[in-house]
């Protein structure tokens, strides 16, 4: 048995070659980066094996999260590493990485991300998304979606990732203009017929959705259904010109009673 598949680290009397053959997967994920810092981060990771006792391949998301904290300069090349070798594609999050550029960079290989950034971006900016939202809330949105489903293209993006992201982030404090990033980002999915139906800020804050119905007529709770699937824009309030007493959505404006009969003589 190959002694880099055992889950122990080489110990004295492991040869050269069983050495070579357990950083091997390392030394082909980092050839491509500048020769400095990944020669520190294959030397961090080799330091972390002879530390926990048991080879990279065997730890889990919090171990690679410990060793990215404690690496220094290396912090992103080794969260890399976790990405590709161990198949942690949520351990931006939990190492605490904001740099998310960089680190995709180093995981989908220098601008993969560029086109799902561009489309998204573009797709916003026809609907009037303000440019400061576009570059850094909705950006970091789609670079944290694309990290998590290993994939640097938007139809990788699954309905459930995306809902499991935004449900997360719901959660976490300090991260809520995220989660507006990735509702947004959810919109454009959906236009493209990525995702089935867009996310909206409410999301999972409206109690059953099987009781709330049932209090709506059927052909208003039918209109509003329609028009959350297919709308571009954050649900509002109902139209002026609509009664939500009024037994359907087509019926015509209200009959407003002017103020002045109600003046007193």
């Amino acid at each position: 048995m190959n002694q880099a598949d055992t889950g122990r680290a080489p110990n004295g009397a492991t040869t050269r070659d069983a050495l070579l053959d357990l950083m091997r997967p390392v030394d082909e994920a980092v050839r491509d980066w500048p020769r400095k810092t990944g020669r520190a981060a294959r030397n961090r990771v080799l330091d972390a094996v002879r530390a926990h006792g048991r080879s990279y391949q065997s730890w889990d998301e919090a171990t690679w999260a410990e060793v990215s904290r404690t690496a220094g300069a290396a912090r992103l090349h080794i969260a890399a590493l976790g990405h590709l070798l161990g198949g942690h594609h949520r351990l931006h999050h939990t190492a605490g990485i904001n740099q998310l550029h960089r680190l995709a960079d180093l995981i989908f290989g220098p601008g993969a991300t560029e086109p799902a950034l561009r489309e998204v971006e573009q797709t916003l900016s026809s609907w009037q998304t303000s440019p400061h939202l576009l570059e850094w809330q909705v950006g970091n949105a789609v670079l944290d979606a694309l990290l998590s489903a290993g994939s640097p293209r938007l139809e990788d993006l699954t309905d459930t990732l995306v809902r499991q992201l935004v449900a997360d982030y719901d959660k976490a404090d300090g991260l809520h203009s995220r989660r507006r990033g990735l509702i947004k980002l959810s919109r454009v999915l959906a236009g493209k017929g990525i995702i089935p139906a867009p996310l909206h800020s409410n999301e999972g804050k409206a109690g059953p959705r099987s009781d709330m119905l049932s209090t709506v007529p059927p052909e208003w709770a039918d209109w509003a259904l329609r028009w959350r699937k297919f709308s571009t824009h954050e649900p509002g309030r109902p139209s002026a010109q609509r009664s939500p007493s009024s037994s359907s959505p087509h019926a015509g404006p209200r009959k407003n009673t002017p103020l002045s009969s109600h003046r007193i003589s």
